[in-house]
């Protein structure tokens, strides 16, 4: 048998509700806040990788052109022997 509902149960069963609710907020905050944080670190890396690309291309093809700065469009393009 259900036992009767009294003011001191309804008060729990929502200072249990309120609980819980407060702590899915925080469960979410924090979920977020690690999302966004992975996001920043991949935008990061990919930016970094951009860059480095970048670097490297221009030092490998400053090498094969002689005389076209970095950067140039031009790209090496060896003489044909006949």
């Amino acid at each position: 048998m259900m036992k009767p509902m009294t003011n001191r149960n309804v008060c729990a069963a929502w200072t249990e509700r309120g609980q819980s609710v407060i702590e899915f907020t925080l469960a979410l905050l924090v979920a977020l806040l690690l999302f966004a944080g992975t996001v920043k670190i991949w935008l990061w890396f990919n930016r970094s990788l951009v860059w480095r690309q970048r670097a490297y291309d221009d030092t490998r093809s400053w090498n094969a052109r002689a005389g076209s700065p970095p950067g140039a469009l031009d790209y090496y393009k060896p003489e044909k022997p006949f």
